[in-house]
């Protein structure tokens, strides 16, 4: 899908003005690559385990991604998950 639509809409957020802004595939994708490759440069090898906690939210789903990308397991754990 993100190859045949680059521009297409995949993630949209609210900022806290309550605009919502749109994320294309495109964009999503370089910035998953990106906060991969910081995973990587951090020295994180597979063998780390990565807990991603927060809101769930557009940086939250960025880091998730970001861990599957480098094939880092990663646990999302919702602020709201007690």
């Amino acid at each position: 899908m993100a190859a045949n639509f680059p521009n297409r809409i995949v993630l949209q957020s609210q900022d806290g003005d309550g605009y919502w802004h749109g994320m294309s595939y495109k964009d999503m994708t370089d910035d998953i690559e990106r906060l991969a490759m910081g995973l990587i440069q951090f020295g994180l090898t597979p063998e780390t385990s990565i807990i991603i906690a927060g809101n769930t939210n557009k940086k939250m789903v960025l880091a998730f991604y970001s861990c599957l990308f480098t094939g880092f397991p990663a646990i999302p754990i919702d602020s709201i998950t007690r």
